[in-house]
């Protein structure tokens, strides 16, 4: 009787060159997704409250302006211009009273924005400045704080209210206003993930909005042409340093 002592076939060098690519790209394709599974867990771990999503301090008033010849004047872009310009200096921003006598377009508008509004009573005056926002000059998301006491005391001070008015016959794409219901202590807007529900208004010609500027807001990015602002802050107390 005979024995068959065959040997096991031996698995060709190729072939387990093949097995070791594959095995290690099934490795590096299983730890990526680990890795991101953890990091969207993560992510979805992080509970924003609905709340700063709300738009209650905002209130927006359209065809402001009645007066023609107010509205003649504005329509001029180099008074614009010279506002803006002002405000980029060291100086910055203005301030009127609120009791003399405007010296000026701005003062008088902010002398028709406020005085017949509840916030206003009592002030101590109006800050006031302009911008002219194009493609390449965003303007990000901050809160309205007297800047000098920050930068020097380190302590943040606060407007009452605050306001914007759209008052020249600008044509842009995109520069929506955007806001939170949320201050600098509750939320940080920077990390919000993308497309998030915040609130915006679109920044229509002879529109007044008034807001809450101690909270979050911002322009978001202005696509083509020129965004003309003017904003008014209400003050109570003690005027802010360096205006």
């Amino acid at each position: 009787m005979s024995t068959n002592n065959s040997n096991p076939s031996t698995i060709p060098p190729i072939l387990i060159g093949v097995i070791v690519v594959l095995l290690t790209s099934a490795l590096k394709n299983l730890k990526e997704y680990i890795h991101n599974q953890v990091v969207e867990s993560k992510q979805g771990a992080v509970e924003i409250p609905k709340e700063i999503f709300e738009s209650s301090d905002i209130s927006v008033i359209d065809s402001f302006v009645k007066d023609e010849e107010l509205l003649k004047t504005l329509n001029d872009p180099s008074i614009w211009t010279e506002c803006r310009d002002y405000s980029e200096t060291i100086i910055g921003t203005r301030w009127w009273d609120g009791k003399s006598e405007p010296e000026n377009v701005w003062e008088i508008l902010a002398g028709k924005i406020w005085s017949s509004r509840p916030e206003a009573d009592g002030a101590s005056g109006f800050e006031y400045w302009c911008n002219i926002l194009e493609k390449d000059s965003p303007l990000a998301w901050h809160v309205d704080r007297d800047e000098h006491m920050q930068n020097n005391q380190g302590v943040m001070r606060y407007p009452t209210m605050g306001a914007v008015f759209y008052g020249y016959p600008h044509t842009f794409e995109g520069g929506y206003l955007e806001t939170l219901n949320a201050g600098v202590t509750e939320v940080n807007p920077f990390e919000l993930p993308e497309n998030s529900p915040v609130p915006r208004v679109k920044a229509e010609y002879n529109r007044l909005v008034i807001l809450n500027v101690t909270k979050w807001h911002r322009v978001s990015p202005v696509e083509s042409g020129q965004r003309y602002t003017l904003a008014v802050n209400v003050w109570h107390g003690e005027k802010p340093k360096g205006v």
